[in-house]
């Protein structure tokens, strides 16, 4: 049976999620999380797809994105995983799939799911209990959208600059939100929708 066409219209956010083949993990030590954001970042511009915000688990990547040209999205995470996998493979010497199939998506046309999404993206290292704090974890887009560090791969969303008047308060403001309890209900309809591919 066919695969139904991806849902990936230009100019719409929407969350990412690649997980590894049968969940192992693709990220054993530091340096492959610091290769991967090296291609995130260089694959991201190539195909003008805007990140606002991602994390990397040691066997899935969470991204909230925007593609601005045709099929962008496609391409970007295409381009990533084959040349993560030749990287990976090369490394530990190890063949087969790394990748469980093509990554999944859903489009965001609900405006109020969006901060949300970014909140459910950067707390999965909490909500896993791998930290219990998000600013402890380091392989996700906390530090950028709180202005810790200089943003490098994030491109604010609008209704992130709608936050605060500066980055400053931006920053502060989005601390703040994340701090918030997020409901088990916008948690559930968002992965539920990523995973059958469904708008939010």
């Amino acid at each position: 049976m066919p695969r139904l066409p991806r849902y990936s219209p230009t100019g719409m956010t929407q969350h990412v999620i690649h997980h590894g083949a049968n969940r192992r993990s693709c990220f054993l030590d530091a340096h492959d999380y610091l290769h991967y954001l090296s291609l995130l970042s260089q694959y991201s511009a190539r195909y003008q797809v805007l990140i606002h915000a991602w994390v990397v688990m040691n066997n899935h990547i969470h991204l909230l994105a925007t593609p601005m040209a045709d099929k962008g999205l496609s391409k970007m995470m295409q381009s990533i995983a084959q040349q993560y996998a030749q990287y990976f493979n090369q490394k530990y010497r190890y063949t087969g799939s790394l990748w469980g199939g093509r990554f999944q998506n859903c489009v965001i046309e609900d405006e109020d799911y969006l901060l949300y999404c970014y909140a459910y993206i950067e707390n999965n290292p909490v909500r896993t209990g791998i930290v219990s704090f998000i600013g402890e974890y380091r392989w996700s887009s906390y530090a950028e959208n709180t202005n810790t560090v200089a943003k490098t791969i994030v491109t604010p969303h609008d209704l992130y600059k709608a936050l605060g008047k500066n980055q400053i308060d931006r920053g502060e403001n989005y601390r703040a939100f994340l701090n918030l309890e997020l409901e088990e209900s916008y948690i559930n309809r968002i992965r539920q929708c990523t995973r059958r591919g469904r708008t939010i």
